[in-house]
């Protein structure tokens, strides 16, 4: 029996399957030197007004210039380029500090751009392909102020210890933590050994759960965002996927308790599910080719997804409109799941 090994970490992805006077009336009686000095006042009231009335208006004429000065600067802002001649979109990330986990390829990649772009300092984990994450810390620092790349298994917890003590030595803080880091074997269950089912639960669901830990005093009270990437093979059945659905299905579970127990402390847990996503790691999958033609047949837009669009769900994640969504997976797979 053949088995296939899927790793975020080593590149070998799973990643595919995977929002604030009174007019006091005259006095019975008065007499006409009253009446007359309420006349008068009255008057200069109303010439004091118009007085204020043009004055305001000016402002108001100001106030419009200025705001077009404003706009002009957002459309400006809009354009702003990175050194390397990259665009830079609108920085709603601007001094923020965010971690993807098996960042160097495919969705993590992705999502690690999309932040940076965002105005977001940005780490990432890899594990085995050395060329893959200096290509994407090279491509990083031109999206990005500052940049770290970092080694590590994120299913070991000393690893794990490494991943953070260097996040708080580099910038003291973190705002987005993104588990995209995904391994796992592609065998029938009843073919699965020890090893095969470890390995998937360590780096999956034991991953985000570490990194989690560590990342709570980091980020506390900084209205900060845990984003957990699974898939449907966690609640639907894929051809030899049990390993890592059973590992996407506790991932789920972990997402619901650390959302639960962490908004107290300012920090938004969620998860989400990718559907088919065209990726070069794809292509280490069994029977991909089969998998994109099934997307482009049963996905409305008549394709797959790709990394950037997902990347774009995980940034929406992370604005302060969506801190009201709270332990929740968000699929996005163009709709394919609606056509089952």
């Amino acid at each position: 029996m053949r088995a296939f090994r899927i790793d975020r970490e080593e590149e070998r992805t799973e990643e595919s399957i995977e929002a604030d006077g009174s007019a006091a009336g005259e006095p019975r009686g008065a007499p006409a030197s009253f009446r007359r000095r309420r006349l008068s006042a009255g008057r200069h009231a109303v010439n004091d007004g118009f007085r204020r009335g043009g004055r305001r208006r000016g402002r108001a004429r100001i106030d419009a210039r200025r705001g077009e000065t404003s706009r002009d600067a957002d459309r400006d802002a809009l354009t702003r380029r990175a050194p390397s001649g990259t665009a830079r979109r609108v920085g709603t990330l601007d001094g923020k500090v965010a971690l993807v986990t098996g960042g160097s390829r495919g969705i993590g990649r992705a999502i690690a751009f999309r932040l940076a772009e965002a105005g977001a300092r940005v780490a990432f984990t890899w594990l085995s392909n050395r060329a893959g994450a200096e290509e994407t810390e090279a491509a990083l620092r031109v999206r990005a102020a500052d940049v770290l790349s970092i080694r590590a298994n994120v299913g070991n917890a000393e690893h794990q210890d490494k991943v953070f003590g260097q996040i708080r030595d580099r910038f003291g803080a973190l705002d987005v933590f993104v588990s995209n880091a995904a391994s796992g074997v592609m065998k029938p269950a009843i073919a699965l050994d020890e090893k095969d089912w470890a390995r998937s639960m360590d780096v999956n669901a034991l991953g985000l759960l570490l990194g989690a830990a560590r990342a709570v005093p980091l980020m506390e009270g900084r209205d900060a965002r845990i984003i957990a990437l699974t898939s449907a093979g966690s609640s639907r059945v894929i051809r030899d996927y049990a390993a890592v659905g059973a590992s996407k299905a506790a991932l789920e579970a972990v997402v619901r308790y650390l959302a639960v127990e962490l908004a107290p402390r300012g920090i938004v847990v969620n998860a989400v599910s990718a559907g088919v996503t065209d990726t070069n790691s794809l292509r280490f999958i069994p029977g991909w080719e089969g998998m994109l033609a099934d997307a482009a047949a049963k996905t409305p837009a008549g394709r797959a997804g790709t990394p950037e669009e997902i990347a774009g769900v995980v940034y929406l994640l992370c604005q302060p409109e969506a801190r009201w969504i709270v332990g929740q997976v968000l699929t996005a797979d163009g709709g394919y799941s609606l056509t089952l």
